[in-house]
């Protein structure tokens, strides 16, 4: 690689640490690339149909929950009020669209949406995956869509894709207006009505499941932090102005963010707030407590349920009841939480305790076999997880990176240090970081690429060395 000039960042881009091929709008590859795509696509919803068919769930649990909010919708109910303090409205709303639609409150048809929704958000992120190879465009395809994390919900009920689907809209539209406006592209009114329109639809997602807020608050921080740390060849600029550059960017996003979901909540009746009623006291509550250490568990939801009942669900008694003992557990139990850290963090990373709801829950004669095979699929996440670490890592001793793996490594460090939160400080059940899981997948093609441009360089000055000795 060719050393810049001292006080100068102007390489070649080819010889950029990081840059993968250049801008990327997605793929224009010939119709042969799109065949096989769609061929691949269509291999993926048939396994997630032989899965549908062959597992027959009934909705349990929350998954139940949503299935009576959707069907009371169709007959012109309202959301009750205890569904309000502890869920959002997107998804009952998504799923009675779709029983008013299609004419049947069958299940089947809310599990076949889920195949259709996963495939076109694996497409969608795969065709801005920031490298070119087509071969790991498909490998980061197939990881999104055939992951344990992702093939146990979808014959479930669940919010959880539809939700990642959104989510990942609105990251995409993030990307494509970072990119633009970071490199002081003349089409401005463009890259910022992108940018508005990424935050309507992160907007949707935080009506779905209340967990964008600290994701994007995360991801705020880190991004105005990176690009204060990292060089990157189209912002060579002082403190400042690269901080104006940063809230540029980030300000309409929030706008439209704040506004949509806003609106979202206040038209179903849960009033002025971005979030249900609980205001994630509720879960603050069950996350400290470390008998159970931090899972559901059966004393909780019987104080909730009292204090439901003698303040009739509204969310501001019951939670002015709630916060001192929300407060009182923290102080008892923040030290003892942060020693459990690791090990509820193994628990809510493992796939496996999703897998369990379809499984046991299904029509299979041979659960244990299909428990084996859900055993075997986790290493998939093992190995996703250390790539993205490892190319972190190597980021972060280059600094000098390029635009595309700038936003990467801000969207995957946003993810990792949610999921750290998240296991620290709220109830661990798996399934509510599957969107963090997701944003991991979509990062394993780059993740790849930069280490195998890594290892080989690596490999051979070894040899090297060994050989002159």
């Amino acid at each position: 690689m060719n050393s810049p000039r001292k006080g100068s960042f102007e390489v070649d881009d080819s010889e950029w640490p990081g840059k993968i091929n250049g801008h990327l709008h997605g793929s224009n590859g010939p119709p042969r690339y799109y065949f096989r795509t769609f061929l691949i696509a269509f291999l993926v919803f048939s396994v997630h149909l032989s899965i549908i068919l062959a597992f027959k769930v009934k909705p349990v649990s929350d998954f139940e929950v949503y299935y009576g909010a959707a069907s009371g919708i169709v007959s012109g109910n309202r959301l009750w009020d205890s569904y309000r303090y502890f869920q959002g409205p997107g998804y009952p709303y998504f799923l009675s669209l779709l029983f008013q639609l299609f004419k049947t409150q069958s299940i089947l048809l809310p599990q076949l949406f889920n195949s259709l929704m996963l495939v076109l958000a694996g497409l969608l992120l795969m065709r801005y995956a920031w490298v070119e190879d087509p071969r790991l465009k498909i490998v980061g395809f197939l990881t999104l869509t055939l992951n344990l994390n992702y093939l146990a919900m979808v014959p479930l009920l669940c919010s959880e894709i539809l939700y990642a689907l959104f989510l990942a809209f609105g990251l995409v539209l993030l990307w494509l207006g970072y990119r633009e406006l970071q490199e002081g592209r003349l089409e401005k009114f463009r890259s910022t009505l992108v940018l508005l329109v990424s935050g309507i639809s992160l907007g949707v997602s935080q009506s779905i499941r209340p967990v964008t807020t600290p994701f994007l608050f995360l991801l705020s921080a880190i991004f105005l932090t990176g690009i204060t740390y990292f060089h990157t060849k189209p912002m060579q600029a002082s403190f400042g102005e690269r901080m104006m550059k940063g809230l540029r960017i980030l300000f309409p996003v929030w706008g439209t963010f704040l506004l949509t979901a806003l609106c979202l909540y206040y038209t179903t009746g849960y009033g002025l707030r971005i979030q249900p009623g609980q205001n994630g006291l509720w879960n603050l509550y069950i996350g400290f407590n470390t008998e159970s250490m931090g899972r559901w568990n059966s004393k909780d939801p019987e104080l909730i349920s009292k204090l439901g009942d003698r303040h009739e669900w509204n969310s501001a008694r019951i939670n002015g009841e709630l916060w001192p003992r929300v407060v009182d557990r923290i102080k008892r139990n923040g030290l003892k939480n942060l020693e459990l850290l690791p090990k509820k963090m193994y628990f809510l990373l493992d796939p496996g305790a999703i897998a369990y709801w379809p499984i046991e829950y299904s029509q299979v004669r041979n659960k244990n076999r299909i428990y084996k095979v859900s055993y075997y699929l986790r290493w998939i996440n093992t190995v996703v997880l250390v790539a993205c670490l490892l190319t972190g890592a190597i980021w972060l001793r280059r600094r000098r990176i390029s635009e595309e793996s700038l936003f990467v490594f801000c969207i995957m460090s946003a993810a990792l240090s949610n999921a750290v939160l998240h296991g620290y400080i709220l109830e661990v059940q798996p399934r509510y970081v599957n969107h963090l899981w997701m944003i991991l997948f979509w990062c394993i093609p780059i993740s790849l690429s930069v280490i195998f441009q890594v290892a080989p360089k690596r490999i051979t000055f070894r040899n090297r060395r060994n050989h002159g000795a």
